[in-house]
């Protein structure tokens, strides 16, 4: 499983690295207060991996917490139903 972990790191990272080197170009952003020059493949890998994060983020607010805080909840509601004396 670690071998396949870090062929997949090897890969994914030599393929980075490619992708930034075959595009170069110079890639002025302006933001409203400044801006910021950058080579266009760091600029796209770096909104591809910012975007990746805030998917992340955006999934476990909205679907990982609740299902969690349900599951907790009816774990308790079992323990409770399941204890003597009740």
């Amino acid at each position: 499983m670690r071998l396949i972990f870090l062929v997949l790191a090897v890969t994914f990272l030599l393929g980075g690295l490619l992708f930034g080197a075959l595009n170069a170009a110079p890639l002025e952003i302006n933001f409203y207060f400044g801006r910021l020059e950058l080579a266009a493949g760091v600029a796209l890998l770096g909104a591809a991996l910012l975007g990746a994060l805030l998917a992340g983020v955006v999934l476990a607010v909205a679907v990982v917490w609740p299902v969690q805080s349900k599951l907790r909840r009816l774990q308790r509601q079992s323990l409770t139903a399941d204890s003597p004396g009740t």
